[in-house]
């Protein structure tokens, strides 16, 4: 087994387990190197230290729950990441955010955010890579049945899409459309980091419950026709998602004899970060079909 098998094996141990306790030298055990030696080869693949990258983690979490989990306590969320005290995750997040969680909720520092959720994506990214996921997705043709949303549309830089993300939370509570009632679809329509950033476009949408449901400022009313579509169901973090989506609209499309259909591809959210784990979160992926 490679070097980087062997790190891909340590990074899956760590986001499984981002509210642990891990140590050094249980990760170099895990990597069968010494801890030394393990330390200096995880730094010069992924540009971070092993410590830093448990920060990351550790902290994502929590940063979420900060953020869009406004009804969740600061000491409660202290204690569900595994921290002792209020003061220590305090102090934490200050270091990590430049914010102290109070002032984090209520104007974060999305431009920091952004940038080291973009490092966990990246050594997520080098890691997919050498594990050649291509290749490891169920394909299954559906019948998807013809839906009412309401949606709202995200256009600018990706780091700005927290902000269109926590109007949407905020307009599904005061309407009482809480994902357990209503579906939760988005639908990218750009590349996840095109060349220029602020082409990046993102449309969030709720399941309504009929088509004359009362018009909000920002939101408009879009309808999924019942039509064929192409399936591939996801449990893990978003990092894989892109890879998804090539696989489905390149190898798979050419593979099958399909042919793509007039709209766009969309994911459908079952389950959600961080309410769930990463690894344990559910998307369905669909194409649709000529």
């Amino acid at each position: 087994m490679n070097i980087l098998n062997r790190l891909s094996i340590v990074i899956a141990f760590i986001d499984k387990n981002p509210t642990s306790k891990i140590t050094i030298s249980q990760l170099s055990k895990i990597a069968c190197l010494s801890p030394y030696h393990f330390q200096r080869i995880f730094k010069q693949q992924f540009g971070v230290t092993v410590g830093q990258y448990l920060k990351l983690i550790r902290l994502k979490r929590a940063s979420f729950q900060i953020f869009f989990r406004t009804k969740i306590s600061m000491t409660d969320i202290a204690l569900d990441n595994g921290y002792e005290s209020y003061e220590g995750f305090s102090r934490a997040i200050k270091h990590h955010l430049h914010r102290t969680p109070k002032q984090f909720r209520t104007t974060p520092t999305l431009e920091i955010w952004f940038n080291q959720q973009m490092q966990i994506q990246q050594i997520r990214q080098k890691i997919m890579n050498i594990n050649d996921l291509l290749t490891n997705y169920e394909v299954e043709i559906v019948e998807f049945k013809t839906l009412n949303t309401m949606s709202i549309k995200h256009s600018g830089h990706p780091k700005m899409l927290a902000q269109t993300l926590q109007r949407f939370i905020n307009w599904r509570k005061q309407n009482g459309l809480s994902p357990d009632k209503s579906r939760t679809f988005n639908i990218p329509l750009s590349p996840p980091l095109p060349t220029n950033p602020e082409a990046f476009s993102f449309v969030l949408a709720a399941q309504i419950p009929h088509s004359d449901f009362a018009y909000t400022q920002d939101f408009e009313q879009k309808t999924f026709p019942t039509m064929r579509c192409a399936k591939v169901r996801h449990i893990g973090s978003d990092d894989q998602l892109t890879h998804i989506a090539k696989f489905l609209q390149g190898a798979w499309l050419h593979k099958s004899g399909e042919q793509k259909g007039e709209l766009p591809l969309f994911f459908e959210r079952v389950s959600f970060f961080p309410d769930v784990p990463e690894n344990e979160m559910i998307v369905d992926v669909y194409l649709p079909l000529a």
